[in-house]
């Protein structure tokens, strides 16, 4: 369950550090971001065609409520796999640039910080990019993030 749970988190974070890597991403971090996912839509269109199935069929992240059995459970790891390591080939992430570096940087820079109070301590932060990442605290005093999402004017 943990390394399904792993290429999933990575499959559905590869839009956004996909997006890092686009030049128009210093320029409008938004629109950065809808390229990001129009690449990945694309690709995961491809890898649907190149497998025979249809864009739904071959995304391992939908209807894991219909899966049954073990097998089925099995089968659909190496799907997910699959699909990781296509999306790394066909969307990859040039980490070391300077570029991604500098949009990773502007990316990270709070703008706004908002908190609730007890008992949930659940504080927002509002980057360039105008996502809002949400941090909880749990019992022992470590943030751990819970969420993103993009904030509409």
């Amino acid at each position: 369950m943990i390394e399904f749970m792993a290429l999933a988190c990575g499959t559905v974070l590869q839009v956004e550090r996909h997006a890092l890597t686009l030049p128009v991403y210093g320029v409008d971090p938004l629109q950065g971001l809808a390229q990001a996912v129009d690449d990945m839509e694309k690709a995961m269109a491809h890898f649907a065609a190149e497998e025979g199935e249809t864009e739904e069929d071959a995304d391992p992240l939908r209807n894991l409520d219909k899966l049954s059995t073990p097998a089925e459970f099995a089968d659909r790891l190496q799907r997910l796999a699959e699909l990781y390591a296509y999306l790394g080939q066909h969307l990859p992430v040039q980490s070391e640039t300077p570029s991604y570096r500098r949009h990773l940087l502007f990316s990270s820079i709070p703008f706004v910080l908002r908190a609730d109070g007890e008992p949930n301590f659940q504080y927002a932060v509002l980057s360039a990019t105008g996502l809002a990442s949400i941090w909880s605290r749990t019992a022992n005093g470590e943030f751990v993030l819970t969420g993103v999402v993009p904030v509409s004017e």
